[in-house]
């Protein structure tokens, strides 16, 4: 992991929670000006930093909702980073609060410590939500189709009928629903059928939208990804928002790391002494590269060919 170093008059180390924040800021030696609790919004922020905002480079730890802060300070022309939570070892201490986790991050960005991570731009976001949640849905929506032909194979057993996954067919579905006599297990597979018809339609919107909005801000960047064997339009969106910016990755190797795809060893005297960072990186670049590279083997003969 790259330290940040951060060129500033003062830092301010940020503890931030859903509805406060607990703010260190400290000069160039080390001389804490403000360290207190204050509400979660950059108006109060502004009045406790006051005349020392416009010198003053602020970080936190990532978490999931500092896109609000991260925002109020590009619109106030005000340095913000964001630290990396697994090199930050913020609570590390033997004493472990928010003000000794505030004071421990302003050290860090005035030690020249301060483990950088990259703060996700406004443009992408909205469409980087969607597509998780696609998947998210597209998965559910297995887990409907599974339980379905469980079911099946439940009560019916197993025959070539039900091997010919009438689960996976509208028609087919409601057909099997009419005939069932007990209103109880009826209405179990009527559930399941409506699930699966309600996530249809949500994902087939989103899909959609999704597409629509991709094309709009970086169309050719999605040609391009999907002129490789296997990269279509749902990987091709999803490789390019997970990623964002390729120029942010100083190596293919790093890019690789960061897709999972790499993999992790750590050894002491020649043993490896534990797993740790095995989920260190980006899940859904990882999802997409591994279902890209099957697909890639069954519709490209020449990468077909290498396997």
């Amino acid at each position: 992991m790259q330290s940040q170093t951060i060129n500033a008059k003062y830092f301010c180390g940020i503890d931030l929670h859903k509805d406060n924040m607990f703010i260190c800021l400290v000069d160039s030696q080390n001389k804490i000006l403000v360290h207190k609790r204050i509400p979660a919004n950059f108006p109060s922020l502004s009045i406790e930093l006051g005349d020392y905002l416009s010198d003053t480079a602020i970080g936190i730890e990532s978490t999931f909702n500092y896109y609000w802060l991260q925002d109020a300070c590009r619109q106030n022309n005000v340095q913000f980073y964001l630290g990396h939570a697994l090199y930050m070892r913020v609570g590390v201490h033997k004493k472990k609060d928010d003000k000794q986790d505030s004071y421990h991050i302003a050290q860090l960005m005035r030690n020249g410590n301060f483990p950088f991570s990259y703060p996700f731009p406004p443009v992408y976001r909205g469409l980087r939500e969607l597509l998780r949640s696609r998947l998210k849905a597209v998965r559910q929506r297995a887990s409907y189709y599974a339980q379905f032909y469980i079911k099946l194979l439940q009560y019916n057993g197993w025959s070539p009928s039900v091997e010919e996954n009438p689960f996976r067919d509208s028609g087919k579905r409601v057909r099997y629903i009419r005939s069932i006599s007990d209103p109880g297990l009826k209405l179990s597979f009527q559930y399941l059928h409506t699930q699966i018809l309600t996530l249809n339609s949500s994902i087939e919107l989103i899909e959609k939208t999704a597409l629509e909005v991709t094309q709009k801000l970086a169309f050719q960047k999605l040609r391009l990804l999907t002129s490789v064997p296997g990269i279509g339009n749902i990987l091709g969106m999803t490789i390019l928002v997970e990623t964002e910016d390729i120029r942010r990755f100083r190596s293919m190797q790093n890019y690789s790391s960061y897709c999972r795809l790499v993999h992790t060893q750590r050894s002491s005297s020649g043993k490896t002494v534990d797993s740790k960072n095995q989920k260190s990186g980006n899940v859904f670049l990882k999802w997409a590269y591994s279902q890209a590279a099957c697909l890639a083997i069954v519709h490209s003969p020449e990468i077909n060919a290498l396997t």
